[in-house]
């Protein structure tokens, strides 16, 4: 299977309410990395919305977090993301968030309620990728 092919699966099976520490959006990128790489990505635990806020404040934000997860794993950062790749994006109503890149400019981020939400992310939203 190629990558394309791997990601439409991987969203496939993205059905149902996010559960937080699950399958929210650092931890469904965190599960794709590992599904197409085979490498793990440290991540925290945490099971509500409430308390993944707290981590993050505790931790300087989500982009230290995530830093700190990748740079581990040995991903490195990507000025131009492509299909697969993963990262932060500002987005106006939720601020940073993490997606998984879906090639042309395009993100995918769990949607609350269940399925996938693909946006167009302009290059000034892109508040850092890694090369998956």
């Amino acid at each position: 299977m190629n990558r394309a092919e791997l990601l439409q699966d991987f969203i496939g099976r993205a059905d149902g309410p996010v559960r937080w520490g699950v399958d929210d959006c650092t931890m469904w990128s965190a599960t794709w990395v590992r599904a197409v790489s085979g490498r793990s990505v440290a991540t925290l635990e945490y099971h509500s919305e409430e308390a993944a806020r707290l981590l993050i404040e505790r931790h300087g934000g989500l982009l230290s977090i995530w830093d700190r997860a990748l740079g581990d794993a040995g991903f490195f950062e990507s000025y131009d993301p492509t299909l697969g790749d993963v990262g932060l994006v500002d987005t106006r109503l939720c601020g940073p968030v993490g997606v998984i890149f879906g090639g042309g400019g395009l993100a995918l981020r769990r949607k609350a309620d269940g399925g996938v939400w693909v946006f167009s992310t302009a290059r000034r939203a892109l508040i850092k990728a890694w090369t998956i």
